[in-house]
């Protein structure tokens, strides 16, 4: 019986595994925003999860923003969003343990990824390929909200390490392209309640 039961455990784990493989993955940890314009060295760059106030924001990305107070009723969580109107939006949490989830919706703002490439606004879907291959292949097709416009959607999940394994998150980058002619147009950071 135990035996059993320990080829059982080895056979979830190892299903588990090679699902997580099915999907590109990036650690949440390691992701930096920067403005168009702004310094652009790397190494002195903040983590999107070391942006974990108002005052911290306001010295990286500006002074142009709007914020709001927010309470999440899902997590019983306050929140400060802050917008700025040339295309990132942040959602800051009161509480220190959960994570800071952005939107970027222009060219002026970039990603940063861990092996220093660069994501941005306008990028066509052959770089975003090149980039996340495998997530890229699961792209799908859906309308936009207003039924106007067919776009492309894929996911690129956020992975974090446990007793030296890399696991995947229910959380994830959505990137949203033009269908027509492949052009990223927004992509953003979504964590289900």
């Amino acid at each position: 019986m135990k035996s059993y039961l320990s080829f059982l455990i080895f056979l979830s784990l190892t299903i588990e595994v090679f699902s997580q493989t099915d999907f590109d993955i990036i650690g949440r940890d390691e992701l930096s925003i920067v403005k168009k314009g702004n310094r652009t060295d790397f190494n002195s760059n903040i983590k999107v999860s070391n942006l974990k106030n108002v005052s911290i924001v306001e010295e990286k990305f500006g002074k142009g923003y709007k914020s709001s107070k927010q309470f999440d009723q899902m997590s019983k969580n306050y929140y400060t969003e802050v917008n700025y109107t040339d295309g990132l939006e942040l959602s800051l949490p009161e509480d220190q343990q959960e994570n800071v989830d952005f939107h970027i919706k222009s060219g002026k703002y970039s990603m940063i990824l861990p092996n220093n490439r660069v994501i941005k606004v306008g990028m066509s879907a052959e770089e975003l390929k090149s980039i996340f291959p495998k997530s890229y292949a699961k792209r799908k097709s859906f309308f936009s909200s207003n039924r106007q416009k067919e776009q492309i959607s894929f996911p690129v999940y956020f992975s974090f390490i446990r007793e030296n394994k890399v696991l995947i998150a229910d959380a994830w980058i959505s990137f949203i392209l033009n269908k027509e002619d492949g052009v990223l147009m927004e992509f953003y950071s979504y964590q289900p309640q």
